[in-house]
């Protein structure tokens, strides 16, 4: 005996995997269905509440050192060799994840 809300948010996510199944292999929509069982969609849902606020903090920030570097006729102020040696940082944290195989794609994107 669900609540209405509950049955009708169930027929939806069944509609939903029913159109999904042909673009997702079969492991990683098992995983999707295992986050979105009753019990766990508390925790999915706190998930992309923390997922999405980081990608907010990640585009001010790139949006902010946008705005640092665009007009600038010099380079005074900033230190080349900590330019670089984050970009290597960054790069080798990139490989290491895709070496990992098991990594969000969400992820990735972020840190290219």
């Amino acid at each position: 005996a669900n609540p209405p809300v509950v049955d009708s948010l169930n027929q939806q996510l069944r509609v939903a995997f029913a159109g999904v199944e042909s673009f997702l292999p079969g492991e990683e929509l098992d995983e999707i269905r295992y986050l979105l069982q009753d019990e766990k969609l508390y925790r999915f849902a706190l998930t992309q509440i923390i997922s999405y606020i980081h990608i907010w903090f990640d585009y001010l920030a790139f949006r902010d050192e946008i705005g640092f570097y665009r007009g600038r006729e010099n380079m005074s102020g900033v230190s080349s060799s900590t330019v670089m040696l984050r970009f290597i940082c960054s790069f080798i944290i990139l490989l290491y994840l895709l070496d990992g195989g098991n990594t969000s794609w969400v992820v990735l994107v972020s840190l290219m």
